[in-house]
């Protein structure tokens, strides 16, 4: 089951503009950590480590991931937000929907995508259009991903087996002290998604 959703990734160029742009928001953690192997498939240039920060804002916005893989060139341009609305670049609106529908149960009409995040008792909607930008990967320069929590990862991941996509294993992480077990995937309409299940 799909609880909520637990960020957006957003890759910088630098670490300055990130405070100026997002000043609202607050800072729950930041950690020099190391890139799983399983991220391989969603990296356009393989790297050790990365820096990561976490931050949160109680406005019906979503939480920020904010990732710096050092000087990139290339921009993400498939995933864009606009306050609690996420507009999502695809390459099928039909087969995405179908996706979301199997794998999120999450139903799509007119294009647009209603979410209610118990995780953090916020409202999102999706829109989907299908002016597709190309593949992109989590070291582009933008917003690169969304990460769902799941209450039970393994269900997620066998439901994203039935399609025929790019996928990672499922492997264990530690952040800010908190265990948790995560995987990749790209979804049929070439959107990058992380599910995490936390671990007590």
């Amino acid at each position: 089951m799909i609880l909520g959703l637990d960020h957006l990734s957003l890759n910088t160029k630098d670490k300055k503009n990130f405070k100026k742009n997002f000043f609202q928001y607050n800072k729950v953690y930041e950690e020099y950590a190391p890139n799983h192997k399983e991220k391989k498939l969603f990296l356009y240039k393989r790297i050790k480590n990365h820096h990561i920060g976490f931050y949160s804002i109680k406005k019906n916005l979503p939480p920020i991931e904010k990732t710096y893989y050092g000087i990139r060139k290339f921009s993400a341009n498939n995933i864009k937000v606009k306050k609690n609305k996420f507009f999502l670049s695809v390459l099928s609106i039909k087969q995405e929907s179908v996706f979301w529908g199997k794998v999120f149960n999450l139903d799509e009409k007119k294009n647009i995508i209603n979410f209610y995040s118990f995780y953090d008792q916020k409202k999102y909607k999706f829109h989907l259009n299908e002016n597709y930008n190309g593949k992109e990967y989590l070291d582009y320069i933008g917003y690169t991903s969304l990460c769902f929590v799941s209450s039970d990862i393994n269900k997620v991941f066998k439901s994203c087996k039935d399609f025929n996509i790019e996928i990672s294993k499922i492997f264990n992480y530690e952040m800010n002290r908190k265990k948790m077990k995560i995987f990749f995937f790209r979804s049929p309409g070439g959107i990058i998604f992380e599910i995490v299940q936390y671990l007590l």
